[in-house]
Protein backbone atom coordinates (compact mmCIF):
# COMPACT_ATOMS: atom_id res chain seq x y z
CA UNK A 1 0.00 0.00 0.00
CA UNK A 2 1.34 3.43 -0.86
CA UNK A 3 1.96 6.18 1.67
CA UNK A 4 -0.98 8.23 0.35
CA UNK A 5 -3.36 5.30 0.78
CA UNK A 6 -2.06 4.65 4.30
CA UNK A 7 -2.67 8.31 5.22
CA UNK A 8 -6.19 8.09 3.78
CA UNK A 9 -6.99 4.97 5.82
CA UNK A 10 -5.60 6.56 9.00
CA UNK A 11 -7.78 9.67 8.42
CA UNK A 12 -10.86 7.45 7.98
CA UNK A 13 -10.12 5.65 11.25
CA UNK A 14 -9.79 8.99 13.08
CA UNK A 15 -13.13 10.07 11.59
CA UNK A 16 -14.83 6.89 12.82
CA UNK A 17 -13.32 7.42 16.25
CA UNK A 18 -14.65 10.98 16.31
CA UNK A 19 -18.17 9.74 15.46
CA UNK A 20 -17.85 7.32 18.40
CA UNK A 21 -16.83 10.21 20.66
CA UNK A 22 -19.88 12.28 19.55
CA UNK A 23 -22.23 9.35 20.22
CA UNK A 24 -20.75 8.91 23.66
CA UNK A 25 -21.07 12.62 24.52
CA UNK A 26 -24.63 12.97 23.19
CA UNK A 27 -25.88 9.83 24.93
CA UNK A 28 -24.69 11.07 28.32
CA UNK A 29 -27.46 11.98 30.81
CA UNK A 30 -26.86 15.68 30.76
CA UNK A 31 -24.55 16.59 27.87
CA UNK A 32 -23.03 20.02 28.11
CA UNK A 33 -23.42 22.20 25.09
CA UNK A 34 -19.77 23.34 24.97
CA UNK A 35 -18.55 19.66 25.02
CA UNK A 36 -20.89 18.80 22.11
CA UNK A 37 -19.71 21.85 20.14
CA UNK A 38 -16.05 20.96 20.75
CA UNK A 39 -16.62 17.38 19.57
CA UNK A 40 -18.51 18.65 16.48
CA UNK A 41 -15.57 21.00 15.72
CA UNK A 42 -13.18 18.05 15.94
CA UNK A 43 -15.53 16.05 13.68
CA UNK A 44 -15.49 18.86 11.13
CA UNK A 45 -11.65 18.87 11.11
CA UNK A 46 -11.45 15.10 10.75
CA UNK A 47 -14.01 15.14 7.93
CA UNK A 48 -12.03 17.86 6.10
CA UNK A 49 -8.86 15.77 6.52
CA UNK A 50 -10.56 12.66 5.01
CA UNK A 51 -11.91 14.70 2.08
CA UNK A 52 -8.47 16.24 1.45
CA UNK A 53 -6.84 12.79 1.38
CA UNK A 54 -9.48 11.44 -1.00
CA UNK A 55 -9.11 14.46 -3.29
CA UNK A 56 -5.35 14.03 -3.35
CA UNK A 57 -5.63 10.37 -4.32
CA UNK A 58 -8.17 11.19 -7.04
CA UNK A 59 -5.84 13.88 -8.40
CA UNK A 60 -2.97 11.39 -8.51
CA UNK A 61 -5.19 8.89 -10.33
CA UNK A 62 -6.14 11.57 -12.85
CA UNK A 63 -2.47 12.37 -13.46
CA UNK A 64 -1.81 8.67 -13.98
CA UNK A 65 -4.64 8.46 -16.51
CA UNK A 66 -3.13 11.38 -18.45
CA UNK A 67 0.21 9.60 -18.43
CA UNK A 68 -1.48 6.42 -19.62
CA UNK A 69 -3.16 8.32 -22.47
CA UNK A 70 0.18 9.83 -23.48
CA UNK A 71 1.87 6.43 -23.37
CA UNK A 72 -0.92 4.87 -25.45
CA UNK A 73 -0.49 7.62 -28.05
CA UNK A 74 3.26 6.96 -28.15
CA UNK A 75 2.63 3.23 -28.54
CA UNK A 76 0.26 3.87 -31.46
CA UNK A 77 2.83 6.12 -33.16
CA UNK A 78 5.56 3.52 -32.68
CA UNK A 79 3.31 0.75 -34.02
CA UNK A 80 2.57 2.88 -37.09
CA UNK A 81 6.29 3.49 -37.64
CA UNK A 82 6.96 -0.22 -37.21
CA UNK A 83 4.30 -1.10 -39.80
CA UNK A 84 5.83 1.40 -42.23
CA UNK A 85 9.30 -0.05 -41.65
CA UNK A 86 7.99 -3.59 -42.19
CA UNK A 87 6.33 -2.66 -45.47
CA UNK A 88 9.49 -0.87 -46.63
CA UNK A 89 11.62 -3.87 -45.71
CA UNK A 90 9.20 -6.09 -47.59
CA UNK A 91 9.76 -4.02 -50.73
CA UNK A 92 13.51 -3.95 -50.15
CA UNK A 93 13.64 -7.70 -49.65
CA UNK A 94 11.61 -8.24 -52.83
CA UNK A 95 14.10 -6.10 -54.76
CA UNK A 96 16.99 -7.98 -53.17
CA UNK A 97 15.41 -11.30 -54.16
CA UNK A 98 15.11 -10.09 -57.75
CA UNK A 99 18.74 -8.98 -57.78
CA UNK A 100 19.83 -12.31 -56.29
CA UNK A 101 17.89 -14.14 -58.99
CA UNK A 102 19.55 -12.00 -61.67
CA UNK A 103 22.99 -12.69 -60.22
CA UNK A 104 22.26 -16.40 -60.02
CA UNK A 105 21.18 -16.37 -63.66
CA UNK A 106 24.34 -14.51 -64.61
CA UNK A 107 26.45 -16.99 -62.65
CA UNK A 108 24.67 -19.88 -64.33
CA UNK A 109 25.45 -18.37 -67.72
CA UNK A 110 29.07 -17.90 -66.71
CA UNK A 111 29.25 -21.53 -65.52
CA UNK A 112 27.76 -22.73 -68.79
CA UNK A 113 30.29 -20.70 -70.76
CA UNK A 114 33.08 -22.11 -68.61
CA UNK A 115 31.82 -25.62 -69.29
CA UNK A 116 31.60 -24.99 -73.02
CA UNK A 117 35.04 -23.39 -73.05
CA UNK A 118 36.43 -26.28 -71.05
CA UNK A 119 34.88 -28.72 -73.49
CA UNK A 120 36.34 -26.79 -76.43
CA UNK A 121 39.76 -26.73 -74.81
CA UNK A 122 39.60 -30.45 -74.10
CA UNK A 123 38.81 -31.15 -77.76
CA UNK A 124 41.76 -29.06 -78.91
CA UNK A 125 45.24 -30.37 -78.72
CA UNK A 126 46.77 -29.67 -75.37
CA UNK A 127 48.72 -26.56 -76.12
CA UNK A 128 47.96 -24.84 -72.87
CA UNK A 129 48.56 -26.19 -69.41
CA UNK A 130 45.71 -26.51 -66.95
CA UNK A 131 47.15 -23.55 -65.14
CA UNK A 132 46.93 -21.39 -68.28
CA UNK A 133 43.37 -22.54 -68.94
CA UNK A 134 42.29 -21.73 -65.40
CA UNK A 135 44.06 -18.40 -65.60
CA UNK A 136 42.17 -17.48 -68.79
CA UNK A 137 38.87 -18.59 -67.25
CA UNK A 138 39.49 -16.42 -64.22
CA UNK A 139 40.36 -13.52 -66.50
CA UNK A 140 37.10 -14.10 -68.36
CA UNK A 141 35.24 -14.13 -65.04
CA UNK A 142 36.92 -10.87 -64.13
CA UNK A 143 35.84 -9.31 -67.44
CA UNK A 144 32.27 -10.52 -66.91
CA UNK A 145 32.36 -9.16 -63.37
CA UNK A 146 33.60 -5.80 -64.67
CA UNK A 147 30.75 -5.72 -67.23
CA UNK A 148 28.26 -6.48 -64.47
CA UNK A 149 29.69 -3.62 -62.41
CA UNK A 150 29.45 -1.11 -65.25
CA UNK A 151 26.00 -2.40 -66.18
CA UNK A 152 24.57 -1.08 -62.90
CA UNK A 153 21.80 -3.67 -62.72
CA UNK A 154 23.34 -5.57 -59.85
CA UNK A 155 23.63 -4.75 -56.17
CA UNK A 156 27.12 -3.78 -54.94
CA UNK A 157 26.97 -6.33 -52.12
CA UNK A 158 26.38 -9.17 -54.55
CA UNK A 159 29.08 -7.90 -56.89
CA UNK A 160 31.50 -7.68 -53.98
CA UNK A 161 30.72 -11.30 -53.06
CA UNK A 162 31.36 -12.38 -56.63
CA UNK A 163 34.62 -10.41 -56.69
CA UNK A 164 35.75 -12.03 -53.45
CA UNK A 165 35.04 -15.49 -54.92
CA UNK A 166 37.08 -14.63 -58.01
CA UNK A 167 39.92 -13.39 -55.83
CA UNK A 168 39.73 -16.58 -53.78
CA UNK A 169 40.11 -18.61 -56.99
CA UNK A 170 43.10 -16.51 -58.01
CA UNK A 171 44.69 -16.97 -54.59
CA UNK A 172 44.08 -20.71 -54.68
CA UNK A 173 45.65 -20.94 -58.13
CA UNK A 174 48.66 -18.93 -56.99
CA UNK A 175 49.05 -21.17 -53.93
CA UNK A 176 48.93 -24.29 -56.09
CA UNK A 177 51.49 -22.86 -58.49
CA UNK A 178 53.75 -21.96 -55.56
CA UNK A 179 53.35 -25.44 -54.10
CA UNK A 180 54.14 -26.98 -57.48
CA UNK A 181 57.25 -24.82 -57.83
CA UNK A 182 58.37 -25.78 -54.30
CA UNK A 183 57.87 -29.45 -55.13
CA UNK A 184 59.84 -29.07 -58.35
CA UNK A 185 62.68 -27.39 -56.42
CA UNK A 186 62.86 -30.32 -54.04
CA UNK A 187 62.64 -32.91 -56.82
CA UNK A 188 65.21 -31.33 -59.16
CA UNK A 189 68.30 -32.39 -57.14
CA UNK A 190 67.13 -35.99 -57.44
Amino acid sequence: MTRKNEERELAKQRLKQQFQNIKTVTLARKPKRWVIEAELGKLEGKLADVLARETEILRIGKGDSELIKELKNRIQKLEFQLDEAKSKRGLDSEQNNQQIAQLQNALSEIKEKIITLTAKHEKRPKRKSKHDILKSKIEMLERKHQKMKTNGKFDDDHLDKLESKINALKNKMTERESAKNELLKHLSPL
